[in-house]
């Protein structure tokens, strides 16, 4: 029990009512990634921030959170299209709870019915990967140009001020298909190797 419930104050037992509302409320949180399934695009995840839990002796205690199972991920996209990346144990991530039960739209998709009334409940969970804790910094940020980067900052693809797109990628890049190039190309290596590469239409000049 609360000790405020024991004052003879009607306000004060409104805010014991609202804070014990709040503490059953479930929005958003920090988590760990403990695995991850790529087939059906969920993953597993230890919810980074512990309870608290009073006894019946009115003592308060830290408890951790059960996991969290068949979690949807959130990866970018749209249209088509979607920003995907792997997924490891030990990844920081974003839980957003749910106001509603997503298990009938998570099975099926469209717009289902609830098959429980529950509201802001742990079973809801969405996860947003790549959120960081202090203890997990992203170095070297670019303050001036889009990056799509290794995490050690070595291997990127970024938009420049100057419209222009710059790759660096010290273990090379491969190319699996055709290769279509309007405009100049200026090689600065001090050697080009091209392999399976053939020239067709072209005609022999006049020999002297």
């Amino acid at each position: 029990m609360d000790r405020r419930e024991r004052i003879d104050d009607v306000e004060e037992a409104l805010r014991t009512i609202f804070d014990d509302l709040q503490a059953r409320l479930w929005t958003a949180f920090p988590g760990i990634i403990q695995s991850f399934d790529a087939g059906a695009c969920s993953c597993v995840v230890q919810p980074a921030i512990r309870a608290k839990l009073r006894a019946p002796d009115n003592t308060v205690s830290d408890v951790t959170l059960p996991l969290l199972l068949d979690c949807p991920v959130v990866f970018p996209g749209g249209g088509g299209f979607t920003l995907t990346f792997p997924l490891s144990e030990g990844d920081e991530c974003l839980v957003v709870i749910a106001s509603r039960c997503i298990d009938g739209w998570w099975q099926s998709g469209g717009v289902q019915n609830q098959i429980e009334f529950r509201m802001h409940d742990l079973s809801d969970g969405f996860v947003l990967p790549c959120v960081r804790s202090k203890a997990r910094p992203l170095s070297n940020i670019s303050t001036t140009r889009v990056q799509l980067r290794s995490d050690d900052g070595t291997t990127y693809l970024e938009i420049t001020e100057g419209q222009k797109i710059r790759l660096v990628a010290p273990n090379g890049v491969e190319i699996a298909g055709d290769l279509t190039v309007s405009g100049e190309v200026t090689a600065g290596t001090p050697a080009v190797t091209l392999t399976g590469h053939h020239h067709t239409g072209v005609q022999t000049g006049g020999g002297v």
